[in-house]
């Protein structure tokens, strides 16, 4: 019966995933519609749906497997949270301010579930370090292409984060970060399709940061 109650919850875990493109596609439409400006041409693909829908269900099953039940359900929550948010930053590069609403109070939640009232301290030390982090990412850019190549939705979205990864986590955060980053870019360059004054969208690689952060701890534990 359990395997057969797992079964199910993985099926409609997939189907929501499977869905949440077209729930992007519709948000960003309406997004557009209100600012007066060009709706998006197309849902992400299927090549998109089929890697993003894979990396929930990875993710997912991770979670349940490494961490506390309720934290990992609320960990789930980001999960769909990042491919949601992928796919409106791809399609309009905005990172909605609706979503970020959304996120805060799950992400207060998450780090007093994980460590009491008394790591939101630590958040705050996080939520600076990550300030300092992105403020110093969007000098430079300014400073070498003479453009801020840092929006206002990313440092938001990195400051949820923070919130959310408290400390240490935050410093995992912009490990996990730094990593998608560079993997992004990596094949971005040996696929000829990122130039040297390339731009583009931050959230997947920030919500991958923090996935990560909240994550890795509990494998940690695991492993040591």
């Amino acid at each position: 019966m359990d395997a057969i109650i797992r079964a199910v919850l993985a099926c409609t875990a997939a189907a929501l995933a499977w869905m949440l493109p077209d729930l992007a596609f519709a948000f960003a439409s309406y997004k557009q519609k209100k600012r007066g400006l060009e709706v998006p041409r197309q849902c992400p693909s299927v090549r998109w749906r089929m890697v993003s829908t894979a990396v929930c269900l990875a993710y997912e099953g991770a979670a349940m497997w490494y961490m506390p039940q309720t934290l990992a359900v609320l960990s789930i929550l980001f999960v769909y949270a990042a491919i949601f948010g992928s796919c409106v930053d791809m399609m309009i590069r905005i990172i909605a301010n609706e979503m970020l609403l959304a996120l805060l109070p799950v992400g207060i939640g998450y780090r007093v579930l994980a460590g009491g009232i008394g790591s939101l301290k630590g958040s705050l030390g996080g939520l600076m370090l990550v300030l300092a982090v992105f403020a110093s990412a969007a000098a430079v850019t300014r400073l070498i292409k003479g453009i801020g190549g840092v929006g206002m939705g990313d440092i938001k979205l990195a400051m949820v984060a923070a919130v959310t990864a408290g400390w240490p986590g935050s410093l995992y955060f912009l490990g996990g970060m730094a990593l998608a980053i560079g993997a992004f870019c990596l094949i971005g360059v040996k696929s000829f399709l990122l130039r040297r004054n390339s731009t583009f969208p931050m959230c997947g690689h920030i919500m991958a940061g923090l996935l990560i952060a909240l994550i890795y701890p509990y494998i940690q534990g695991v492993m040591t």
